[in-house]
């Protein structure tokens, strides 16, 4: 009820016109499927360099940004770095869950699509394009250095925190407009500053 007010129903086909005809409905509509198309990307790390943008002085410190998509290779060297100035803190959402593996880079993550705590994408080669969320991630926010402390890759916004929201099936197939819509309400309520 705070992005959208209202629900999801199986219904058979026919009866679509009965509720749209019901009083106090708004509209109703058939949900989609959302298709991944996108040519799969590797990961963040392969841009290897400084993303345009970053020479304007923005950090994305104190922002949080929440990635709707395929989820986060939570393990990727891009998303180890500690945002300066985070907003967000693991204990502030660790009350409601307490058994997920969370860090001040990533104090949120969900699967919608397959109703778990783990995002990170399948590596199955019939999956179609898992790696496209931890590919978007990182030219936001994700950041890698080099044991040397040379900067191997920097997002846009290095500092800014991470909600990832994984909308897509481990699978590699489409996903509902109803998932996409269910974290895209979470997103909100949690307080993201942008949403993916």
């Amino acid at each position: 009820t705070t992005v959208l007010n209202g629900f999801a129903i199986r219904i058979p086909y026919g009866e679509l016109e009965s509720i749209r005809g019901l009083a106090g409905v708004k509209d109703a509509f058939v949900a989609g499927i959302n298709e991944l198309v996108e040519p799969a990307m590797d990961n963040a790390l392969d841009l290897g360099h400084v993303l345009p943008g970053r020479d304007l002085g923005y950090t994305g410190a104190g922002i949080t940004i929440a990635i709707i998509d395929t989820g986060l290779d939570t393990d990727h060297e891009a998303f180890t770095h500690s945002p300066a100035g985070a907003s967000l803190g693991v204990a502030d959402i660790a009350a409601a869950m307490e058994r997920w593996d969370l860090s001040e880079k990533v104090p949120f993550a969900f699967d919608y699509a397959d109703r778990d705590t783990d995002v990170n994408p399948d590596t199955a080669p019939d999956a179609n394009n898992v790696s496209h969320g931890t590919h978007v991630a990182g030219i936001a926010a994700g950041y890698a250095e080099n044991a040397e402390g040379q900067v191997l890759f920097s997002g846009v916004a290095p500092d800014a925190q991470l909600l990832i929201l994984k909308a897509f099936p481990d699978s590699g197939a489409g996903t509902p407009d109803t998932v996409t819509l269910a974290a895209l309400e979470d997103a909100v309520k949690l307080g993201a500053d942008v949403v993916n």
